[in-house]
């Protein structure tokens, strides 16, 4: 199965994750836990931009590695400023 890169920017919005201004563009991002932080599958790579510091839940979540590499859980992670994501979707 093909994978397709998808980029898109979001604006801040009063505290609202990633997850949520995805959802208000129309741009769904598979919440297997209903955004609740608690299974890490919502993986974005913050291309460029600024988003608050990784959630405690991110921190158990996602290896040291990833969090390195700007990889952040969607559901967690909230802009500070206008953010790039990258994010992995099946074609």
């Amino acid at each position: 199965m093909a994978k397709l890169n998808v980029q898109t920017t979001f604006n801040p919005d009063k505290e609202k994750t990633i997850a949520e201004l995805a959802d208000k563009m129309g741009l769904k991002i598979k919440l297997p836990c209903d955004g609740k932080g608690k299974c890490g599958k919502c993986h974005v790579q913050i291309v460029s931009g600024k988003v608050e510091d990784p959630t405690k839940e991110e921190q158990k979540l996602l290896k040291k590695s990833e969090l390195e590499d700007g990889i952040r859980l969607a559901c967690c992670a909230v802009p500070k400023g206008d953010v790039t994501i990258s994010l992995k979707t099946k074609k």
